[in-house]
């Protein structure tokens, strides 16, 4: 009934044994006759105590040994046939079946005694342990006494306790057992859920700190040029001269300032996992946006920047224009100028590596960067911020953004860079790994 309402195998494993054994007590009830009857009445017990064996060994992690018990089985019952007829003693014909029945019993008591770890013996197991091995004795008492008229007053009353030391066990072994196996479940399910909260936790912590740092930053950089406008709209109010001047001056501030809105809306759209739509953009029209973007400044600095029109012309890179360009170049191109003294060079090119994917160089004769600056680079914790050659100031955060576009891009970024020594100059070189075409060979990278 139980297995029937649950379907659970090991109910049907112990159910076989219980019917099998019944059927066992009316086979031997009815096979009192000859010695041979006796004995071959016997030999169906193998079946119920097969099966009690199967049934016991599912309660541990062991495997049932049908490939040994059953061939031991088939030769008791040949062996016992060669015999029967003979003349010989009761004992020697019995004792095939009695150690084919009891063999699977002793295995049951080996696993569950000395094959299992201590620690999984619990001692219930233990003690149906022994009464299993009280039981594979009684198969051989069969065998020594059965024929003996006095056994008849012990052997069926100790048959008896022993079955029905086993009826009270079986269930208990079957609870313990499912309790144990569904403690284990929960354990592991409140280690995953453990597990899951810490990773969650720490994602939390990891947003909630960038989040504290994107706002110090933000509100750190934006004061900066929110002074120096306040203090050039106080000086032209006292002298409303160089009309021109002035506007190039709060232009560049509100430049920088868009440019850091920019950053954290950039970023917050990584962060959150927005899907970035990714198209094919000229390389070349992106180029000459930046290039008209920073024009005042480069002629402030006196900067050359330089590119091959014709060779960027033949490059297609599967970009979102509108990052690539307001938060990609413009990053890297308006580093380049911040680092690089007056009269200095800022140079763009483009090539396909043998993998077919497009490398974009800017490099600049800048004045390069310290060791633990390039390092932590792409690090959004770490503080990479500095002024540049013309004291101008810097978002702190632009080249973090700069990687986590380029692979959502599908892409990646590297920086080499060098500061002045005796022997070597000073420079910084960006080198962008995009997914494109190139029109020579029409092939997609």
């Amino acid at each position: 009934m139980i297995y029937f309402s649950s379907k659970n195998t090991d109910y049907l494993k112990i159910s076989l044994f219980w019917i099998s054994l019944i059927l066992n007590f009316v086979i031997q009830a009815a096979t009192q006759g000859s010695e041979a009857a006796i004995i071959y009445g016997f030999g169906f017990a193998i079946l119920p105590l097969s099966l009690l064996g199967y049934a016991s060994i599912s309660f541990t992690d062991q495997k049932y040994p049908w490939k040994t018990i059953t061939p031991t089985a088939l030769v008791s019952f040949i062996i016992t046939t060669l015999i029967i007829d003979l003349p010989i003693h009761f004992t020697i014909k019995a004792l095939p079946f009695a150690v084919a029945a009891a063999l699977p019993l002793l295995y049951t008591f080996y696993i569950y005694m000395f094959k299992k770890r201590t620690s999984q013996i619990t001692p219930l197991m233990k003690f149906h342990a022994i009464v299993v091995l009280l039981l594979a004795i009684h198969t051989f008492n069969f065998a020594f006494f059965r024929m003996e008229p006095d056994a008849q007053l012990w052997g069926w009353p100790v048959a008896y306790a022993l079955y029905q030391l086993l009826a009270g066990l079986i269930p208990a072994l079957t609870i313990d057992f499912y309790y144990r196996k569904e403690e284990v479940r929960l354990q592991q399910i409140i280690e995953d859920k453990t597990n899951e909260l810490r990773h969650t936790n720490s994602d939390l912590n990891e947003a909630l700190q960038q989040k504290q740092y994107l706002f110090r930053t933000l509100t750190h950089d934006i004061s900066t040029p929110l002074s120096i406008a306040r203090m050039k709209i106080h000086m032209f109010k006292s002298n409303p001269t160089d009309v021109d001047k002035f506007i190039n001056k709060i232009s560049d501030i509100t430049l920088l300032m868009e440019q850091l809105v920019n950053q954290v809306r950039t970023f917050e759209s990584i962060q959150s996992d927005q899907k970035i739509p990714i198209q094919e953009e000229s390389l070349i029209k992106a180029i000459n946006v930046i290039e008209t973007i920073f024009e005042d400044r480069f002629q402030s600095k006196k900067i050359k920047f330089s590119y091959d029109k014709d060779e960027l012309s033949k490059y297609q890179v599967n970009v979102d224009a509108n990052s690539f360009i307001n938060s990609v170049l413009m990053n890297i191109i308006s580093n380049s100028i911040k680092f690089c003294r007056i009269g200095g060079s800022i140079k763009v090119a483009a090539f396909k590596d043998n993998s077919g994917k497009i490398k974009l160089i800017i490099e600049d004769d800048g004045i390069g960067m310290p060791e633990e600056i390039r390092t932590n680079l792409f690090d959004f914790e770490s503080k990479t911020s500095r002024r540049g050659t013309s004291n101008e100031p810097g978002t702190g955060f632009g080249a973090p953004i700069i990687k986590k576009l380029l692979h959502a891009y599908g892409g990646d970024v590297e920086v080499e860079s060098q500061e002045q020594t005796d022997d070597q100059k000073s420079f910084t070189r960006f080198t962008l790994t995009l997914h494109g075409t190139h029109h020579d060979t029409t092939q997609t990278a």
